[in-house]
């Protein structure tokens, strides 16, 4: 198997991986918010320990990268912190206010925010098709009209 064969299906086992973990995080998260903390405080200690773990698997490469980080992708990973933290405070949040059943298709719709963004701010690097946009609109549908059908 090819080097870019290998990281295309190392893309999708982690996309997979990424699936299972919301999906498990969903619901400890509302255990966490039901049970003992408010949902702010929550995504605080979720973020810190999630930060803490990674930093630890890491730590060298964390080192030996940032010697060669530039201000402006600092900026870009910066983005995607605040970015994160607050994904996952309206996460908590939306738990904590909403039933799961239907805060977790609602949230799925990040794909189509992703899709527009990656048009507007990558065109130089991804490349949309009809099929691409198509395939994330069904998707997305689906998600939706399945946990709709389930109130």
């Amino acid at each position: 198997m090819k080097a870019l064969d290998r990281n295309i299906v190392l893309g999708y086992i982690s996309a997979f991986g990424s699936a299972v973990s919301y999906g498990i995080v969903t619901l400890v998260a509302q255990k966490i918010i039901n049970d003992y903390f408010p949902p702010v405080v929550a995504s605080a200690f979720s973020i810190i320990f999630g930060m803490l773990i990674l930093g630890f698997l890491f730590i060298k490469d964390i080192f030996k990268d940032f010697q060669k980080i530039s201000f402006k992708s600092l900026m870009w990973v910066l983005l995607a912190g605040v970015s994160g933290a607050w994904g996952v405070t309206f996460w908590f949040i939306a738990l904590n206010n909403g039933p799961i059943v239907i805060v977790a298709p609602i949230s799925a719709t990040f794909p189509l925010v992703s899709l527009v963004l990656t048009f507007v701010f990558l065109k130089k690097i991804e490349r949309l098709t009809f099929r691409i946009v198509l395939g994330s609109v069904f998707v997305v549908l689906g998600v939706v009209i399945i946990a709709s059908m389930n109130n």
